[in-house]
């Protein structure tokens, strides 16, 4: 979301409406930023490599499975849900 909470949270502290509005506005900051250096031809060495979310305890993984179903489900964004036993290859 570029905030300090995760997303789940932001939908229980200002509703889903908010939350995705949040979310969206940093995604669209990205754009804006690839645009930019784009149009404006500046040598910075921008890529756009997406953005990892980690569980550091496995009772945390259902937390992340629970966003990855709103954010791809409720959202239509492309998101993946990577098992531990698959985290390697990331």
């Amino acid at each position: 979301t570029g905030m300090s909470i995760g997303f789940r949270s932001a939908i229980s502290r200002y509703g889903f409406d908010t939350a995705k509005a949040y979310l969206m506005a940093y995604h669209d900051a990205v754009d804006t930023l690839e645009k930019l250096v784009t149009d404006e031809n500046i040598d910075c060495d921008f890529a756009r490599t997406g953005k990892l979310n980690l569980a550091s305890k496995s009772a945390h993984f259902d937390g992340l499975r629970k966003t990855h179903e709103i954010m791809s489900g409720r959202l239509g964004l492309e998101t993946r849900l990577v098992p531990q036993s698959e985290l390697h290859t990331e």
